[in-house]
């Protein structure tokens, strides 16, 4: 290495007047990079970021927090109410897996349903569970 020490050589990359270029870049050309320009961009992003950040009143982040545990909230009571469906209906011995699956093919509309059946079908018959697919077809 050069007298640069705070360069690492990596396969594929020679040392070319204290910067790494890999193989490509001598190619394309000189693979030159001024790090003092990339410092200075970084260093105006987070000025912007910073002023950009100032300019959002306090309020509006409160506001939003209140918002979203608010949905938590309401999130959580709508979970617990599916949870005691749930557990009422495993409670009369219709496991919960069951129950979705076929929640889901209710919220299906007719033509969903029709392409779910085919692929259902087809991969449950691959997979050697032998789907009897007119017991869905009345």
């Amino acid at each position: 290495m050069d007298s640069v020490s705070n360069v690492t050589e990596f396969p594929g990359t020679e040392q070319k007047e204290g910067l790494a270029v890999t193989d490509e870049q001598s190619e394309a050309g000189t693979g030159d990079f001024d790090a003092g320009d990339q410092a200075e961009t970084n260093k105006q992003k987070v000025i912007d970021i910073s002023e950009k950040l100032r300019k959002i009143p306090d309020k509006t982040i409160v506001d939003a927090c209140q918002a979203r545990l608010e949905i938590d909230q309401k999130r959580k009571v709508l979970n617990d109410e599916a949870a005691d469906i749930r557990d009422e209906l495993k409670d009369l011995g219709i496991k919960g897996p069951a129950f979705n699956a076929a929640y889901s093919r209710y919220k299906q509309d007719e033509h969903e349903r029709a392409m779910y059946d085919q692929q259902f079908a087809k991969c449950a018959n691959a997979m050697g569970v032998e789907f009897q697919e007119d017991l869905f077809n009345k």
